[in-house]
């Protein structure tokens, strides 16, 4: 893929973690010629009026991926200037204008100065920006505290051509950020995390000349004052006892059960819990959850977390007689017993992301060889999920660190042959959908892909979202439904018999425990 010739915009030669970990994941796309270094970015500040949130700034928005440091220079010719002031814009003076041109410069990308004035010159030439927050109700700064302040689910972050407009420009990328609501800081390190994936989709989308569909009309919102701070630090201390009070006295009561398959794909389902046949959980066991169907209907496979170790186990239950079961694995965490067909065999391809890299084996070894997943040795990953199309095998799957927001993507014409990560990857980049929720599901309709939605509790509901394009090339998806259950939360995992007619799915409700807190422990002190 032929690169684009870029210009970087930076201030004093400074550059953000975040924003270096972007050109990294854009280094395919982009030939960097010239660095754009403006001496004179000097945003005013009202100290009195916002001193409370310049304190509040030192303690959350700046940390380790908002930390800047010297760019460091290979071939780029650098172009220093002191930018013209117009009505508190900046521009970029008219010989340094010039000389972009001359260098036929296809796209400029801006991580430096601040409310810039485009000159005619440029208009041609796409200036890309971020923005933390979603255009449509949240423009203006600073990223992330107005959503908190208002509770909202999640937040927005766009790569957009930017005009004369403040948050008006075409979005060419957009991605969502898991909202923590009881820290500041850990909601800011979030949308930074994600801005790294969206300077690749964006580079793409524009040599596609592929705008998104995005109002772009939300408040413009500006610097809280001092009394608006104490309001929102008020808001988060009181958010975070209540976490920590959740943590040590509460804990999800997992169920697993089926029910009689009526799912509108393209829909809002809700579920009455009363319509669910649980099954029964184990003396030894303190909750089920992550069920599948074995291939053939007969069998349920789920995590069954031991009341002792704390640690989950993979068990077989008999669908006709729930009282027989055996147990699969055990001794480590095991999670998400995904099963696949291969060469006419069952295999099964277990969670393992908190002791091992992934690994699958076959159903019918009663040694249980373990078969690694070729290229992702390295990684510990979530929730794999394998699907075979038009023969190629297609593997989704989260990161240990980011599996609540993102999704990656990889594909192999062999499931025995080396994985490679996917032009589109991540190919989900949001808490309401990223995590995978269960099997790809094959239907007359379409195909669908289901999603935890993890914006606030874990696994309380699911969103449907219909695969519209997958191919080794691209891939592309749309939301077209949900799946929540009244009562209770969840499910957190769906799969579908349709042989059967029958749904198996989980859910839970939050239980008080006098020993909730000493059971996390002693599961993290287990894994390790």
């Amino acid at each position: 893929m032929k690169k684009l010739k870029a210009a970087i915009i930076l201030d004093s030669l400074k550059i953000a973690e975040w924003q270096k970990l972007a050109l990294e994941e854009a280094s395919d796309l982009l030939d960097i010629k010239i660095i754009l270094n403006c001496k004179n970015t000097n945003i005013p500040k009202k100290i009195i009026k916002n001193s409370l949130y310049y304190s509040l700034n030192l303690l959350t928005l700046r940390n380790k991926l908002s930390k800047k440091s010297n760019y460091k220079l290979s071939t780029e010719e650098i172009l220093n200037f002191k930018s013209n002031l117009i009505s508190s814009r900046q521009c970029i003076p008219t010989e340094i204008s010039n000389k972009i041109v001359e260098s036929n410069i296809d796209v400029i990308i801006k991580f430096g100065m601040s409310f810039i004035k485009i000159d005619d010159s440029l208009k041609n030439i796409p200036i890309l920006s971020f923005h933390h927050g979603d255009p449509s109700k949240y423009r203006g700064r600073p990223a992330g505290f107005y959503e908190l302040l208002g509770n909202a689910d999640k937040s927005g972050i766009i790569v957009q051509r930017i005009t004369n407009q403040l948050d008006v420009g075409h979005v060419l990328a957009f991605a969502e950020s898991k909202l923590t609501h009881y820290s500041y800081k850990r909601t800011s390190e979030n949308f930074y995390k994600q801005s790294q994936f969206l300077l690749r989709k964006a580079l793409l989308n524009l040599k596609k000349n592929n705008l998104l569909e995005m109002k772009t009309n939300g408040k413009d919102y500006h610097l809280p004052s001092n009394s608006t701070v104490l309001k929102f630090s008020t808001l988060l201390f009181k958010k975070r006892v209540d976490n920590i009070i959740y943590g040590t006295f509460f804990e999800k009561r997992w169920k697993v059960g089926t029910l009689n398959f009526n799912l509108d794909l393209r829909g809002d389902n809700i579920i009455n819990a009363s319509s669910i046949s649980d099954i029964p959980i184990k003396d030894n066991y303190n909750f089920y959850a992550d069920p599948f169907f074995s291939l053939d209907g007969s069998k349920i496979r789920l995590e069954a977390l031991g009341n002792k170790s704390g640690l989950g186990d993979i068990i077989e239950i008999d669908v006709e007689d729930n009282d027989k079961h055996k147990v699969l694995l055990t001794g480590k965490h095991y999670s998400y017993p995904f099963s696949f067909l291969l060469n006419g065999e069952e295999q099964l391809l277990p969670e393992v992301a908190s002791h091992s890299s992934q690994k699958f084996f076959n159903l019918s070894d009663k040694k249980k060889n373990l078969i690694f997943i070729k290229k992702l040795e390295d990684k510990r990953i979530l929730d794999a999920t394998l699907f075979f199309h038009d023969n190629v095998w297609y593997l989704f799957f989260g990161e240990l660190e980011s599996a609540s927001s993102k999704l990656n993507l990889w594909v192999s014409d062999t499931v025995n042959g080396e994985f490679e990560e996917h032009p589109s990857s991540p190919i989900c980049i949001s808490p309401s959908s990223a995590r995978m929720a269960g099997r790809i599901l094959v239907t007359e309709e379409g195909i669908f892909r289901f999603g935890q939605n993890n914006n606030r509790a874990y696994g309380a509901a699911i969103t449907i979202s219909e695969i519209t394009e997958l191919s080794k090339e691209s891939y592309d998806e749309k939301i077209c439904g949900t799946v929540k259950i009244d009562d209770c939360y969840g499910p957190h995992s769906i799969d579908i018999n349709k042989e059967k007619g029958l749904v198996l799915i989980d859910y839970y409700t939050d239980e008080f425990s006098a020993f909730a807190g000493v059971r996390r422990a002693k599961a993290k002190f287990a894994e390790k």
